[in-house]
């Protein structure tokens, strides 16, 4: 990620996470990552979902905001992990 609560100095920062578990190692995994500016993330947007490890944060960003975000997986037979915690970015 950035590390939270880091000061983002960019309008497409580059959002980083571990890699999931799957109990099927020939499983493909993909990450969704939803943000919001409320910490909450109570009415998030979404990024389009990725198999890397990272992704652009290429939302319509302003400075002077604070982003929340926070990121899950889906292996190849629709199971989901948990939400991972919220990470916090301001700029």
């Amino acid at each position: 990620a950035p590390p939270d609560g880091t000061l983002v100095v960019s309008l497409a920062p580059l959002l980083e996470w571990s890699e999931a578990v799957d109990p099927n190692p020939d499983d493909q995994v993909s990450y969704t990552v939803l943000y919001d500016t409320d910490p909450a993330l109570a009415t998030p947007d979404s990024l389009l979902p990725t198999t890397e490890l990272s992704t652009p944060f290429t939302g319509p960003l302003a400075f002077g905001e604070s982003y929340y975000w926070r990121v899950r997986a889906k292996d190849a037979v629709n199971n989901w992990s948990d939400w991972s915690s919220p990470w916090a970015a301001g700029q």
